[in-house]
């Protein structure tokens, strides 16, 4: 009887170093930024007998008291609109000789809820943004403030999203304000709270409940169990649909993906019931729906502990020619594990006119609206093809027309190598992760052991023969014969669709001689056509 391996025992929460005591410390910068406001707003109650105080908000505090530094500088302001008081800041900052950019205002942006047009504007290397404290109101189907006024600190601080977001620095007396009683206690034990009951905060703006996931997974803080059930309440979710464009949704899932758990994030869509809500497009399309989702989970389980496998891992290590390119950069990293989660959809497909589509190119593209940005919707669907054709790479595959030029020209085939992002190795390792994942028992949750460490071994072996031989594609390397150069040698006027064999033809002759030149490359080349291998229409003399 075959031995299992639980995929959820691999995973650890990445938890980063924090100080053990909360205090904020001013670079000389800062400290000068704040000076500046400080006697400003002594200016302007002397001068005008406007009496303005300056908060920090959000970001920047948290950031700083956790030891992070931040550029993230959001001036709330008590009792004055931000685009006025921008203008005479710089007025004043230019009159004490030192650099200050234009104001201007941030024009309202309905799906992003910057309702109030705050002012922003560049000083001393910062670029700030000034906003009244306001107290808002929503409607019952938008995330979009009905009514919005000025606001004290409290009700300014209760209606941010989290405790530890709604802390303040007050530039004046150089204390941290938590209005909400709970933003210093709960990054202090590293726990995620809204402010409010979470069902209030997350009616208001349902994006919040995205966003208390991404703080999560980027502090490794626990979620207060009252959020994960308003998370998971029927009203919630619909509003979450309702109120959010699929864009913002996105966006929310791409900050967690590039953040440094992107594991993590996933595991918590599972948690609060998410990845229909998140992952499934509006009608009208006629979505193919997966049978299950915790496959997802489990598919990104795979990927994780291949990449971060543990001390006492049951099964062999994988070469790291396939995981280090994934492992050092965040943006290939967030990309393969939205791939692995979008494994339920890699089998189905959706009739677009007259096109069928890939399932996981339409939860990419309508979903998630994702586009191409970091080679999302033009990187994930190419690598399910290229685990096709990866699948089962052992090496008696490879025998025609030899293993030398048949595994060359897999590992330079463009949707394996060098097609939006791709490289043979991580292609190879996804297709590793997709081969793992056949063998999931999606009863226990569990993977083969044996078979899994058959196919890491048989994964293994094919990067190393790929090395033995030299064939490792260099992605600055050209064509040994131009398209001019191929014409000229077959004495045709111009390329045609024929050309494309030719240099694949070309790429295998010099697999098989490296050494070899570009005369010996043209001689090559007229023989094969001479005997009639390689044939060349001249369309004009056609």
């Amino acid at each position: 009887m075959g031995q299992y391996m639980s995929l959820r025992d691999a995973y650890v929460v990445h938890k980063p170093s924090y100080p053990s005591t909360l205090d904020i410390s001013l670079t000389e910068e800062e400290a000068k930024l704040f000076e500046l406001l400080d006697n400003f707003t002594k200016q302007l109650l002397n001068d005008s007998n406007q009496n303005v105080e300056c908060r920090v908000a959000g970001g920047w505090v948290r950031d700083k008291l956790l030891g992070q530094d931040s550029d993230d500088i959001d001036i709330a302001l008590s009792s004055m609109m931000g685009l006025p008081f921008a203008e005479k800041f710089v007025e004043y900052v230019k009159s004490e000789k030192i650099d200050a950019g234009q104001p201007h205002a941030i024009k309202q942006n309905p799906d992003q809820s910057k309702h109030l047009e705050p002012a922003r504007v560049k000083v001393l290397g910062y670029e700030l943004d000034f906003v009244n404290l306001r107290h808002e109101e929503y409607a019952v189907d938008s995330r979009i403030p009905v009514q919005v006024k000025f606001g004290t600190p409290v009700q300014d601080a209760t209606r941010r999203d989290l405790t530890f977001n709604a802390l303040f620095y007050n530039i004046h007396k150089g204390d941290v304000e938590d209005h909400t009683g709970h933003g210093l206690d709960d990054l202090v034990a590293g726990i995620v709270r809204t402010p409010l009951p979470p069902k209030e905060t997350f009616l208001d703006d349902p994006l919040r409940i995205l966003r208390c996931m991404r703080f999560a997974s980027r502090f490794g803080f626990e979620i207060d169990d009252s959020i994960i059930k308003a998370a998971r309440d029927p009203v919630i979710q619909k509003a979450l649909l309702q109120k959010v464009t699929r864009d913002r949704i996105g966006e929310e899932l791409n900050k967690m993906l590039k953040g440094p758990d992107p594991m993590r994030a996933i595991l918590l869509l599972e948690t609060f019931h998410l990845f229909s809500p998140v992952f499934e497009p509006p009608t009208p399309y006629p979505f193919p729906s997966p049978k299950t989702y915790r496959s997802a989970v489990s598919a990104a389980l795979i990927l994780y502990s291949i990449l971060y496998p543990p001390r006492s891992s049951q099964v062999p290590r994988v070469d790291p020619a396939m995981t280090l390119p994934i492992k050092s950069d965040k943006s290939t990293q967030a990309r393969f594990f939205l791939a692995a989660a979008l494994t339920p959809w890699k089998d189905t497909t959706y009739q677009e006119k007259k096109h069928v589509r890939s399932g996981v190119e339409l939860v990419i593209r309508q979903g998630l609206k994702l586009g191409t940005q970091n080679n999302y919707l033009d990187g994930i669907p190419p690598l399910f093809e290229a685990a096709k054709l990866l699948a089962n790479p052992t090496l008696q595959r490879f025998q025609n027309p030899s293993p030398r030029v048949a595994i060359g020209r897999l590992v330079r085939d463009k949707i394996v190598h060098k097609e939006h992002g791709a490289y043979w190795t991580t292609s190879l390792l996804f297709s590793l992760v997709q081969e793992i994942f056949s063998t999931w028992d999606p009863l226990n949750d569990t993977v083969d052991i044996d078979k899994t460490t058959d196919l890491i071994n048989t994964y293994n072996a094919f990067v190393a023969k790929v090395e033995e031989y030299g064939l490792v594609p260099d992605p600055a390397e050209k064509a040994l014969l131009t398209g001019h150069e191929i014409c000229e040698t077959l004495a045709v006027t111009r390329p045609g669709p024929w050309t494309g064999e030719v240099l694949s033809r070309l790429a295998d002759w010099r697999f098989e001689n490296p050494d070899g030149t570009k005369e010996a490359a043209r001689a090559w080349l007229k023989r094969e056509h001479d005997v009639g291998r390689i044939s060349a229409v001249d369309r004009k003399r056609a």
